[in-house]
């Protein structure tokens, strides 16, 4: 996905010739005004809660390594967020 994975349609389409295959730039066919349509049809899916936002698990910070290799395995759905605790200050946390 993205645009440093482009691929020829027909060597697509030999390798899977079931799948159709289309590349396109969202920025430069859709332009500005389409895609400001887009997100406020989304905005409005997401405020019916016909859409949800993806899960999130929160992983401390002390645990960062253990949280990216879940990721690196792909063993999570969602968002992995890690967790910076605030900064003591001298009458206590932020």
């Amino acid at each position: 996905m993205g645009k440093t994975d482009i691929r020829e349609p027909e060597h697509v389409a030999a390798e899977h010739p079931a799948v159709g295959y289309q590349v396109f730039d969202l920025v430069t066919d859709a332009g500005p005004v389409r895609i400001s349509e887009m997100f406020r049809a989304l905005a409005e899916l997401f405020a019916e809660q016909v859409l949800r936002p993806a899960p999130t698990q929160a992983w401390p910070l002390a645990r960062a390594r253990e949280a990216l290799r879940v990721m690196s395995q792909a063993k999570h759905t969602g968002k992995l967020v890690l967790d910076i605790p605030r900064p003591w200050t001298r009458t206590g946390r932020c």
